[in-house]
């Protein structure tokens, strides 16, 4: 059952609501069922549209958490603010035959936008293979994730997107690489990745504030050539370059590259989906002397359709493996795909398989 059977039902049930007088329209109120909402509330509806999304949602066969994603297309969107629009200018004339084509025409478009959402996450549901879970390798890495807790508040800003340290910073935060450092050569610091103001990417080094690792240092945030808090990352351009360079715009495979409202986000082709980054974690590198520079470790994730300009909203959180030698990157499929609990992953993560 699809959009078209939900925007005739919904016509019925827009004009039986548009013909009824007002007083009869309080009664009605009072009787009909609540609508079930994502978060397990309820509401009654409180004007026609109301009544024509639930006529919609009734015959799509989704429930409230999927319809309400399918709403969230850039279609669906119009549709909406098109109801709302037609529900303020007609207000007090809702049962004129105007006002009536106005709401008729506005289900059409919110059934077929809702149709068409639909339609693809059916279409994305089959291409997404079934999960596949690969034996590890426990970790070997003398750093673990919790080390890092001192990046926390810049990682939720990322993920939330709410660009609260972009001043500081003198560009657009995109993510951090974690997890190579403290070692022998450097003590605890962590590769940021930025889009500066003429949209190039570059990167450098942020620090804690101090050894007990709780704190960022903010004086870190900004490039610094020189002083107390210089952080440029010379001597590991060469390491981490490919990052930048795929951000900047590019395609490789199944996958593209690029950033857009501030995000930087992987399109994974293969399943029509897009991911937004904003921690990678190294988990095992190349020493500094070796000829052949690799970097391999997890992606950390949060997903966004592809149609609402990489839009997240906190969560939920997903990490794949990757690898990158020399200038080729390779990146784990998606169903091999990890669910992670919260935004900052536990130790047990750092486990991999072997990419080579």
């Amino acid at each position: 059952m699809g959009g078209a059977q939900a925007i005739q039902r919904g016509r019925r049930c827009l004009d039986r609501a548009c013909c009824l007088p007002d007083e009869e329209e309080e009664e009605r109120k009072d009787t009909v069922r609540p609508w079930e909402l994502p978060d397990g509330k309820g509401f009654k509806p409180k004007c026609d549209n109301d009544r024509m999304l639930m006529a919609v949602q009734e015959q799509s066969e989704l429930d409230a958490t999927s319809f309400f994603s399918c709403l969230e297309t850039d279609s669906a969107k119009g549709a909406l603010s098109s109801a709302a629009r037609d529900r303020n200018t007609s207000s007090g004339s809702s049962s004129t035959p105007q006002a009536r084509m106005k709401s008729k025409t506005t289900l059409q478009r919110i059934g077929s936008a809702i149709s068409e959402a639909m339609s693809t996450k059916r279409r994305k549901a089959a291409l997404r293979k079934p999960r596949v879970v690969k034996a590890t390798r426990p970790s070997t890495n003398k750093n673990k994730t919790p080390d890092y807790v001192w990046m926390k508040e810049l990682l939720t800003s990322i993920s939330d997107e709410n660009k609260a340290f972009d001043a500081q910073v003198g560009g657009g935060a995109l993510f951090v690489i974690a997890g190579g450092c403290p070692n022998s050569m450097c003590g605890m610091q962590a590769v940021m990745f930025v889009q500066m103001e003429d949209e190039t990417i570059d990167f450098w080094w942020i620090k804690p504030k101090n050894k007990q690792n709780r704190e960022l240092e903010v004086q870190t945030l900004s490039r610094n050539l020189k002083g107390p808090h210089a952080n440029l990352a010379k001597a590991s351009a060469k390491l981490y370059s490919p990052f930048a360079q795929r951000f900047a715009g590019k395609d490789d495979g199944n996958f593209s590259f690029g950033v857009v409202g501030g995000r930087a986000y992987i399109d994974d082709r293969a399943v029509g989906e897009r991911l937004l980054l904003y921690l990678v974690w190294q988990e095992n590198w190349s020493g500094m002397w070796d000829s052949k520079k690799f970097l391999e470790g997890k992606l950390c994730y949060q997903k966004a359709s592809r149609d609402i300009n990489a839009q997240a909203g906190g969560g939920p959180f997903f990490a794949r493996q990757y690898r990158v030698e020399g200038d080729v990157m390779k990146l784990a499929p998606s169903e091999e795909e990890q669910d992670l609990s919260a935004l900052f992953p536990q130790p047990s993560f750092q486990a991999m398989y072997p990419m080579v």
